[in-house]
Order: structure tokens, then C-alpha cells, then sequence
């Protein structure tokens, strides 16, 4: 890689077009393999579609199964555990992306959306050709991060659902997703078809290979889980092309040891020369069970709960102008356009499996509005421009039954509407304003009174 380009630490110090390359898929190529200690692996060709049991529905093999259950269990155990990772694109030469670094990691066991964590290291970026630091913490109730620009520690008291976003780069691109979530690995054993491939060896651990295959699409996951202590040494997600190739993206694990962290390890350090900042404005508190007043005759009432920064344009900005194309290859769509039309953008990641769920709501609040006044968008995001990114955003799509148009490569729109998390949905008036933003998947009573608040009616 080249050491030699200018180096942005942390994510909170990028532009907006840098955070929008740097958020692309955490998947990456070309990596420094020094962290690692050994070569990175290899592309895998597209499994072939596996007939299903008429017995069982699927092709599931129990020993599958049993070993994606094993490695949840492990991940829910975790107390500290440090590792080095790496990610790494396979299969797109054109595109030269890749990270490695160094990671400590606590479950919360209460809210592991809330887990403590630091990581180090650095990426490639797509595209542009250089190489950033990264290195951002979480302690469960402050995020840190490295502004360089300004030669500062910058740190905020978050919620941990705002945490994900303050420090999203360095999170996504050094840690596997799933140590963050509630049931891990729950899609997976829930896999149509369910396969034990023969045992490799990854950093001198040898680990059994599940593989979870959509007969459908040919997708295929692969999931590589320690013999010893259970935990995912390697995660990779198969994507076949329209060009007859394949893409893999993967994140690896190697040098895990558990460890007795203290409170003090998840903090970014103050390197020579800079300063430490507080980040002011509204300081956001773990919830709490607020109690009954005990004195009868002057009853108090509960402070509000404390609010926390907001992604999104405000209602009444003019919506930003935006022209994508298409992945159905019949051009492009833009909000020019769309004219005297409420129009609904889906920001969505085909990469974040949480983030399909918007393209449901989208379509079924389509099949409610009727007539050819409201326009809907499923916007993707975070995916690598060319055939991988199209075959994997079409995928997810086709598997939605989503009829509205897909446009691919939003990242630089999502920017602009600052979209600071999957899914979020914009709704744009008649008369080219933002009419509403949802930072998540709303309910469709919400979408439905939107698109109505946004007509006039």
C-alpha cells in the first residue's frame, strides 16, 4: 500500500465525499497482509444451486447448524478479547481497497449494540488511491476519535445507537458486525442450505467451514469457526457477476486472545502535539428507570430524556438535485424529473442486512399510494461501483420483490441528504422540498401520513 499519501485518522475528520468512499462495504482488497502473518485468501468460484429436501424444505446439514450455534454462543460469551483484523475485496481488480488493524472488544451482554471497543489501523480507499489511519473508541457511554486537521482528541457523550455513526468507519471496517448483535448469526442458521466444507487453517488456528448458500441467487456465505473457542476466524460473502466472476468480501481474525480490559484501554491516546476536546452540544445518557415521587404533596415530574443530534435534511430545505442510474441498464433517473411529484428515496446498503427491510415498507406504501403522483426510490449505498456492486444490490432487491426503480452507487446523494445511517428514507414534496426523513425503516402508518402531509392533503 502506499504509506507514503497523506493519512486522515478517525472518522469524524473526513469530507463528505471521503466518509462516502471510506463507508463504502466493509469488504476490501490489495490489503497489508503484515497483520495477518500469511497470504490473504484466496476468491472462491459461485457454488452451484442446491436442490432442496422435499423433506425438510432445505439442504441442511445438522453439523452445520450446530457449529453456527456454537460460534453465536461463543460471541455472546465474550468478556475481552483483543485480535487483529483484516478485510479484503477479492475479484475486482479495478478496485484496490483494503484494511488491516488492531482491535479490543468487551460484549455487553445487556445492549450489545452498546459493547465496548478501540481499533487501529488503516485503509486503502477505493478509487482514490491512498491510504488513511484509523483509530476510534467506544467506552459505552463517550465515543472518541482523531480529528487531524484540527490536531485534536475529539470526544462525545453518545447514545449507543449513536456511536455506530460517530465512529462508523473504523468500527465497520476492522470489527465483523456481528459481535454487535443481539442473536448472532441467527439468519444464518436459519439458511435454506446448510453445508460443513472441509477444515482450514487460519493463523495457525484450525477451524471447521460453514457454508450457507441462496439457491436462488447463488449467493453464498462462508463462515470459518475456531475448533477451540468457538469464535468466526473468517467471514465471506460470495457474489457472482454477470461477467462470469465472482466477488469475495471478507473479513479475517487472527492473534484472538482473551483479556482483562480495563475501562481505561477504550480511549483513544493523545499523540504528541494535540489536544483533547469535549464535543459540546447535547450529551445524551444511558436510559433509566425513572422512580415514583415520594413526596406526595410536591410531586415531581420526570426531567425529558436528553436528545441526541439528528441525521437528515430538516423538513422545508430544498431537496439536493441528484441523477443514478439505473441497474436495470435503461439509464438513469433524476429528481428533475420528478417534477409536481412527491418523491420517496430508500437509502439502503446492500451489505447491511437490517437495511433491506425499508424496500418492503417502500413497496407496499407504492401499492397504497397508486395513481403516478408519488414517485419511489430504492437508493443503494456502501457498495462498490460495477458488476459486484450491481449483482449483490439486485439480489437483495429481487429477493424484496421490490418493483419500483433501483438505482445503484448513491453514496455521494446520501451525502448530500446526510444520510448518517442504513436505511434511511427521504420524502420530497411537489414543490422540491423535504417534506420528511426517517433515519430508520418506518412504520407504514409514518411513510403513508408523510406522503400525505407532503401532497397537501
Amino acid at each position: 500500500m502506499n504509506l507514503g499519501l497523506p493519512r486522515v485518522r478517525g472518522s469524524a475528520a473526513l469530507s463528505a465525499s471521503a466518509a462516502a468512499l471510506l463507508a463504502l462495504s466493509p469488504v476490501l482488497a490489495q490489503a497489508d497482509t503484515s497483520a495477518t502473518g500469511h497470504a490473504p485468501a484466496k476468491a472462491q468460484p459461485a457454488p452451484k444451486p442446491a436442490a432442496p429436501s422435499a423433506a425438510t424444505g432445505g439442504d441442511v446439514d445438522p453439523k452445520a447448524k450446530a457449529l453456527l450455534a456454537d460460534a453465536s454462543a461463543a460471541i455472546k460469551a465474550i468478556k475481552g478479547i483483543t485480535f487483529k483484523s483484516k478485510r479484503e475485496l477479492l475479484g475486482t481488480p479495478s478496485l484496490q481497497m483494503g484494511a488491516s488493524g488492531e482491535v479490543r472488544f468487551v460484549r455487553n451482554a445487556a445492549t450489545p449494540s452498546a459493547s465496548p471497543f478501540w481499533a487501529k489501523g488503516s485503509m486503502t480507499r477505493p478509487l482514490a488511491n491512498d491510504t488513511v489511519a484509523l483509530e476510534a473508541a467506544f467506552n459505552g457511554t463517550i465515543a472518541g476519535w482523531i480529528d487531524e486537521g484540527k490536531k485534536e482528541v475529539v470526544e462525545q457523550q453518545v447514545s449507543a445507537a449513536d456511536a455506530a455513526r460517530r465512529v462508523k468507519t473504523a468500527r465497520d471496517q476492522l470489527m465483523p458486525s456481528i459481535f454487535f448483535d443481539s442473536e448472532p448469526l441467527l439468519a444464518e442458521m436459519g439458511g435454506q442450505v446448510l453445508k460443513v466444507d472441509a477444515p482450514v487453517e487460519i493463523g495457525g488456528v484450525k477451524c471447521d467451514v460453514v457454508r450457507v448458500m441462496n439457491p436462488a441467487t447463488q449467493r453464498e456465505t462462508r463462515i470459518s469457526i475456531a475448533q477451540g473457542d468457538k469464535l468466526p476466524r473468517r467471514i465471506e460473502q460470495i457474489t457472482p457477476s454477470t461477467g462470469g466472476t465472482t466477488a469475495t468480501f471478507y473479513i479475517e481474525l487472527t492473534d484472538v486472545k482473551p483479556a482483562d480490559l480495563k475501562p481505561a484501554e477504550f480511549a483513544v491516546a493523545v499523540p504528541a502535539g494535540y489536544t483533547k476536546r469535549l464535543e459540546t452540544g447535547p450529551q445524551p445518557k444511558l436510559p433509566t428507570n425513572p422512580q415514583p415521587p415520594t413526596d406526595t404533596k410536591a410531586p415531581t415530574t420526570p426531567p425529558p430524556p436528553p436528545s441526541v443530534p439528528k441525521g437528515g435534511l430538516e423538513a422545508g430545505v430544498s431537496a439536493p438535485a441528484w441523477s443514478l442510474k439505473k441497474a436495470d441498464g435503461s439509464g438513469s433517473a433524476a429528481l428533475a424529473d420528478q417534477k409536481g411529484k412527491v418523491v420517496v428515496l430508500g437509502f439502503w446498503a446492500p451489505v447491511i442486512g437490517s437495511s433491506t427491510g425499508t424496500l418492503g415498507v417502500l413497496e407496499a406504501a407504492k401499492k397504497d399510494a397508486g395513481g403516478s403522483d408519488v414517485s419511489f426510490f430504492g437508493v443503494a449505498c456502501r457498495a462498490m461501483p460495477g458488476d459486484a456492486a450491481g449483482a449483490a444490490a439486485k439480489s437483495a432487491f429481487a429477493d424484496a420483490k421490490a418493483t419500483y426503480p433501483l438505482l445503484l452507487e448513491g453514496d455521494a446523494a446520501a451525502a448530500d441528504y446526510k444520510v448518517r445511517g442504513f436505511p434511511s428514507v427521504a420524502v420530497i414534496g411537489p414543490d422540491g422540498k423535504v417534506a420528511a426523513f426517517f433515519e430508520s425503516t418506518p412504520t407504514a402508518d409514518a411513510l403513508k401520513a408523510a406522503i400525505a402531509a407532503a401532497k397537501g392533503k
